[in-house]
Formats: C-alpha cells, structure tokens, sequence
C-alpha cells in the first residue's frame, strides 16, 4: 500500500484458518499497530506516520498465519 507525505490510517485483512490465532507486529516505528490480532479472518488497523524525508518503505508481519508481509510505502 502507498500512503501520501502526510502519513494516515490504513488496514488489510488476514484470511486465516477457523481457529488459527495470529497477530501482527510492525517492522519499523513510524508504523504503529492499532489492532492487529486475532482467530480466523480479521482485520489490522494501523496508522502511518508523516514522512517528510526521502522515500520510505517498511512492513508490517503477520505471524501465526504463515509468517506472512505486508509493504507500505510512504
């Protein structure tokens, strides 16, 4: 996912197996997780801080549902 200079609130969803427990841990600080766990499907809300500088991209990890990665760019 891209976001503009100016950061903001983003989400994803996780497809997971009825009953497998997961949880998502951001990579880099100015990613901060605002929920991020579960059992089964769900949903992770995060926000993504302002940028000002050079291009930055970072990621945020799902684990439990096979270690999976989302990008973002900002």
């Amino acid at each position: 996912q891209n976001f503009p200079t100016n950061g903001g609130n983003g989400s994803f969803n996780v497809i997971s197996g009825q009953g497998c427990q997961w949880n998502a841990v951001s990579n880099h600080p100015w990613i901060s997780i605002n929920s991020g766990s579960g059992t089964g499907n769900g949903t992770v809300n995060l926000t993504i801080a302002a940028n000002s500088g050079v291009e930055r991209s970072g990621t945020v990890t799902v684990n439990g549902a096979s270690g999976q990665s989302v990008n973002f760019t900002v």
